[in-house]
């Protein structure tokens, strides 16, 4: 389903909870999967195949998210960041899709290679098994910052708060509130103490959206880190709003 720059859906009580600009892919795997998007949600351009996005979150120019299970609440997702690339079968006499027939049919005016071939479901077959195995989809937590020309490669989980340096290529999981870096991307450091962190991973903040900070000095982080645990003792109300549902052939809000 494409949505162009000014789509605008109606949500009932408000314009729009889905901001897009410029040209949008939004897609879903089939006709057995949606994507469920929280509003607010903001997307410039890019193309997204995500069964989740979380209320806050943002995706900058030409975002390219594939094979992707959830994105949290609150994440910053930089300009031309890629995530969930093909991965070919190297373990193969060639890593090329022409012999297991994956999106080739470019090739067939030039080559009989599919015609009457018994091998190619079986190669097919061996494929699929190994990326099953793999338990490919990738997982965003919540309050992630994957910053500019970032790769994220397929059944990585990126925990709660965690932190991608720009022109990272992130090869396993990243622990929550860890910076990493480089390529493949390695720990440079943690965001706040030990103490901190588990303070933030008990109370998780995002679940209440922004106004639980309201009249705080986000930067002293320690000063507010005590007000919402105040506010959530006493009784603050958890974030809620509509949903878009986008099919296979529709788009819904429930």
């Amino acid at each position: 389903m494409l949505l162009k720059k000014g789509s605008v859906i109606d949500i009932g009580d408000h314009k729009s909870g889905l901001s897009v600009r410029g040209d949008t892919l939004i897609n879903v795997w089939d006709k057995n999967h949606s994507t469920v998007i929280e509003t607010p949600v903001k997307v410039i351009g890019g193309s997204i195949q995500c069964d989740f996005i979380g209320a806050f979150s943002y995706f900058n120019k030409n975002a390219s998210i594939r094979h992707v299970k959830s994105i949290g609440r609150f994440c910053a997702i930089g300009p031309n960041v890629q995530m969930g690339l093909p991965e070919h079968d190297i373990k193969s006499l060639s890593a090329h899709i022409v012999f297991a027939d994956w999106d080739a049919e470019w090739t067939y005016p030039f080559t009989s290679y599919h015609e009457d071939n018994p091998y190619i479901k079986t190669i097919q077959s061996n494929q699929n098994l190994n990326y099953k195995k793999k338990k490919n989809r990738i997982e965003i937590g919540n309050d992630v910052w994957i910053g500019a020309n970032s790769i994220i490669m397929r059944g990585v989980k990126i925990g709660d708060g965690a932190v991608v340096a720009a022109g990272s290529v992130v090869t396993k999981d990243v622990e929550p509130y860890t910076v990493v870096g480089g390529s493949p991307a390695k720990l440079i450091k943690l965001r706040f103490s030990n103490d901190t962190i588990a303070r933030l991973q008990k109370i998780q903040w995002w679940r209440y959206g922004p106004d639980i900070m309201k009249n705080c000095d986000v930067t002293k982080v320690e000063e507010t880190l005590s007000v919402i645990e105040q506010r959530v003792r006493d009784g603050f109300e958890p974030y809620s709003s509509k949903k878009i549902v986008i099919c296979k052939d529709e788009i819904h809000v429930e």
